[in-house]
């Protein structure tokens, strides 16, 4: 996104699963690799108005720059360059003085090659 210059705003919203959790509740890898067998795989996602014709100058330019985008995402996620596939772990405290706070944790099948900032 950085290299085409976009926001997050310019793309079209993905779904994400939410794992609702306890904290205290145990977990293992094996658990975890069964949640990750019941997601189903990467959806394709729509590209509407996305390379139309009818849009001329900046928005030409930034449709161009998304398709670009979008086939680059497509390649990584057939290789699983960019990870497999990811959910949020959301954990809540219910015990004793639990104030309710949730506490999200981005959870990746497999392993991710780190990012150089």
């Amino acid at each position: 996104m950085l290299e085409k210059g976009l926001r997050e705003e310019d793309l079209i919203p993905e779904r994400i699963f939410v794992l609702p959790t306890a904290q205290g509740q145990s977990w293992s890898l094996r658990k975890l690799a069964q949640v990750f067998d019941s997601l189903p795989e990467a959806e394709e996602q729509p590209q509407t108005l996305v390379g139309r014709d009818d849009t001329d100058g900046p928005g030409k330019e930034k449709a161009a720059k998304l398709v670009e985008y979008y086939e680059r995402r497509e390649k990584a996620r057939a290789t699983k360059e960019w990870g497999g596939k990811r959910l949020l772990l959301a954990m809540v405290d219910k015990g004793m003085g639990g104030d309710g706070t949730v506490v999200y944790y981005v959870v990746q099948e497999g392993t991710v090659k780190p990012r150089q900032n």
